[in-house]
């Protein structure tokens, strides 16, 4: 955590020099780099041997999109400006504005690392005039379009206009492409030339991720482990490497033609940031709201303000055949609800909803549903607890929404019968948590029960700078680890106070509970005020006389 506190402050004394550096120059807007600060320049020399790219090679490149994007960029009222630095040891690339000239500055010593394909050195470049001309989402009031969609833009729309005519090279790749890529490229692309490019891109944004994980010093981003962070805003400084390399993929994906005449969003009327911006650039980019599952920019920094929701959080089940209980216990039926939101522009029609349940299996239509309207399904489903279910038993009820070639999945988990609070054992200890000590601070309840416990409630209260530091795990009697929390880079809430629901599985739950609470990073140290278990048992009424609720 000190490390990327540390690496977050050089990005902002970074930031802060370079903005007031040019803005002494007047005319010059900051200036926008492709990676963070490193020192990689250190590494560099002219002739190093590792290197993919010869001198003759990065200007060629650096000429092929010069000569593709100068006219276009000329039609936006400015002039194209590249600098090729071929000797200079930097490691990075990036973009300004100045007056009509919109520039572009290449280096050497990004070019020489090992890490670094031609295909890959052109997606750099790519990226920086993305800064240009990729527009929505933008730099909040700035000319230049985000990190995350400079890299989306990079392998969408300039990948496609630099490589379309490069035909034996682009088929090259088909022989060598990963099978997880070019399983999902040929689901978006029917014809062969397409399929090739995407295949081309992808493996250009892998050779820039490995150098990205070279920079944050983690492991190499893979392609099939997509990040599954979700971001609240969107971001528009640099993502974490797998989510670049993720980024470079899903652009690769995106079948929507990017315009040469227009940068989406920029200069809207409502913002640049606004909803209406966000509509405009919706016309040439992968969205949930053109249903597409493959292409959209990835949740890892982008947060969308329109969308299709399936609102699964507020599934609803009514008893409708048992005992009238309002709880769900073995030989009983429930009729389930799960709304659909229409985050379209458009009406929403012809959605479907399916659920199953081991081997029961629905099908229900949604009525037509208006922009921004909710609506269930035409009938609702009924479900029958499993014919061999005993009360305690949980199941996972199998959920999705289908409309045309958009699905999406989830699941949610259903109890046979109620949980009841047995019983509740509190510690309070007011312990100091050691700063940067695996070992942390460990203590124990000690859990009398004879009865069986289904559920159990874990009761945590810390004061700490920094939660994002901690870990907590719960080792039960039996010596079985539940991880509560794992440290999480950027979490600076000062304290926690919070209930962690742990499941339990015929563990034994008579003997010593133990909660251990550590402090995985420097300067900040905390307090373990108190912790409690709740101890649940599930119960289950008979049903002498199941009848209808109708």
């Amino acid at each position: 955590m000190l490390q990327l506190r540390r690496t977050f402050a050089q990005k902002i004394c970074f930031t802060l020099c370079v903005f007031w550096s040019f803005a002494a120059a007047k005319k010059v807007e900051t200036r926008t780099t492709c990676f963070p600060e490193n020192n990689l320049n250190l590494e560099d020399r002219l002739d190093r041997k590792d290197a993919n790219i010869t001198e003759v090679e990065f200007n060629r490149i650096i000429d092929q999109v010069t000569s593709y994007y100068s006219s276009i960029i000329e039609a936006h009222g400015s002039k194209f400006v590249v600098y090729k630095k071929w000797e200079d040891a930097t490691v990075n690339a990036y973009a300004e504005q100045e007056g009509d000239e919109w520039r572009v500055a290449m280096f050497g010593g990004l070019a020489r690392r090992p890490e670094v394909t031609a295909d890959g050195f052109a997606m750099v470049v790519c990226h920086e005039l993305g800064h240009h001309l990729a527009g929505f989402p933008l730099k909040g009031a700035r000319w230049a379009a985000s990190e995350g969609q400079s890299d989306y833009f990079a392998t969408q729309a300039c990948a496609l206009k630099l490589w379309s005519n490069d035909l034996e090279r682009n088929a090259e790749f088909r022989s060598v492409v990963p099978s997880f890529i070019k399983e999902k490229c040929d689901s978006v692309y029917q014809e062969e030339g397409r399929q090739n490019i995407c295949y081309r891109a992808t493996m250009a944004g892998q050779s820039l991720a490995n150098l990205l994980a070279k920079l944050d010093v983690v492991s190499t981003p893979e392609i099939e482990h997509p990040e599954e962070r979700r971001v609240p805003s969107t971001l528009s400084s640099h993502p974490t490497a797998q989510c670049r390399l993720d980024t470079y993929f899903s652009g690769a994906l995106c079948d929507m033609e990017f315009p040469d005449d227009l940068i989406p969003g920029r200069m809207h009327p409502e913002g640049q940031s606004s909803l209406g911006a966000e509509k405009l650039a919706a016309l040439y980019s992968c969205t949930d709201t053109d249903l597409y599952t493959l292409g959209k920019r990835p949740r890892c920094w982008f947060a969308p303000q329109m969308y299709i929701k399936a609102d699964f959080a507020k599934v609803t089940a009514v008893e409708s055949v048992g005992n009238g209980n309002g709880v769900w216990e073995p030989g009983e039926s429930y009729e389930i609800n799960l709304p659909l939101v229409n985050r379209l522009t458009t009406p929403l029609e012809g959605a479907k909803l399916q659920l199953s349940l081991g081997d029961q299996y629905f099908e229900e239509s949604f009525p037509l549903i208006a922009t921004g309207e909710s609506s269930y399904a035409s009938n609702p489903v009924v479900l029958k607890s499993l014919n061999d279910g005993q009360c305690g038993d949980r199941f996972s009820v199998k959920a999705s929404v289908v409309v045309g070639k958009w699905k999406k999945d989830t699941s949610f988990d259903f109890v046979l019968g109620k949980d009841m609070s047995v019983e509740q054992v509190e510690r309070q200890m007011n312990a100091s948590i050691p700063d940067h000590d695996e070992q942390g601070v460990v203590s124990t309840i000690a859990g009398n029960l004879s009865q069986r416990t289904h559920l159990i409630k874990v009761n945590v209260d810390i004061t700490h700078r920094y939660i994002g530091d901690l870990s907590i795990q719960l080792l039960t009697p039996s010596g079985k680890e539940h991880i509560l929390l794992k440290p999480k880079a950027g979490d600076s809430g000062t304290d926690l106070k919070k209930t962690f629901d742990v499941p339990l599985n015929e563990e034994q739950i008579d003997g010593d509970w133990q909660l251990k609470v550590a402090d995985h990073t420097e300067r900040d140290a905390g307090v373990l005020n108190s912790w409690s278990i709740d101890f649940y048992n599930i119960v289950c009424e008979p049903t002498i006389s199941v009848v209808s609720k109708k």
